[in-house]
């Protein structure tokens, strides 16, 4: 498991995702840092990422039974 702490230039990138995808601010301070470490891939049942091309989004229907 990987913590990672927001520091000021997630600030500024939270802001410009905020705006450009319509995100809630705690969303995009999220992604922020993610973006920053070079993250792609997220796991959430939220559906505010949906439309970020940059990610890829895993959701728990995507596991499949048995394995």
């Amino acid at each position: 498991m990987l913590f990672e702490a927001v520091q000021r230039e997630d600030l500024v990138l939270g802001l410009d995702l905020q705006r450009r995808h319509g995100l809630l601010t705690n969303d995009s301070l999220d992604l922020a840092p993610a973006d920053r470490l070079g993250i792609r891939d997220v796991a959430t049942a939220e559906r505010n990422f949906d439309g970020i091309e940059e990610l890829r989004v895993h959701r728990a229907s995507d596991v499949k039974a048995g394995l």
